[in-house]
């Protein structure tokens, strides 16, 4: 007889000698003292995916502004190289590159988010750039 649909059969057990593995459950595989099962609450999981929120036109505007803005402070922090040394245009374009992710990944759910990011790395770009110009020496 075969099991109902959308369960999974399970392991045929052989008798006293069956491993430990087909015996109790995933809560009590570690052994305390004296060879006893130590009981341990289940894990539960959070859930993985929320559904995202239906787009509105505010969503929209947020996230094509912010991108616009991402993309014109990326051309200042890769044309940083004129002013800076390369460990600092190496540090703004790691900077830049976490900005994007975080608005790909976030805007469904946050629509402010590419533009806070934005403002976040030219803010950025403004400090490093203005301080290594005054106090490191940084010349074009």
């Amino acid at each position: 007889m075969a099991p109902p649909a959308g369960t999974f059969p399970q392991p045929k057990r052989l008798g006293d000698n069956t491993p430990s593995l087909y015996r109790g459950t995933a809560t009590d595989c570690a052994h305390g003292e004296g060879g006893a099962p130590v009981r341990h609450s289940p894990v539960t999981l959070p859930a993985v995916d929320q559904p995202a929120p239906e787009l509105t036109q505010r969503h929209l505007l947020y996230a094509l502004v912010g991108a616009g803005l991402l993309l014109a402070v990326g051309v200042l922090v890769f044309a940083s190289n004129l002013v800076a040394p390369l460990w600092a245009v190496i540090l703004l374009i790691g900077v830049w590159v976490a900005a994007v992710v975080a608005s790909v990944v976030t805007w469904r759910h946050k629509p402010w988010m590419p533009l806070l990011a934005a403002l976040g790395v030219a803010a950025a770009w403004m400090a490093l750039i203005s301080f290594g110009g005054a106090v490191l020496d940084w010349r074009a």
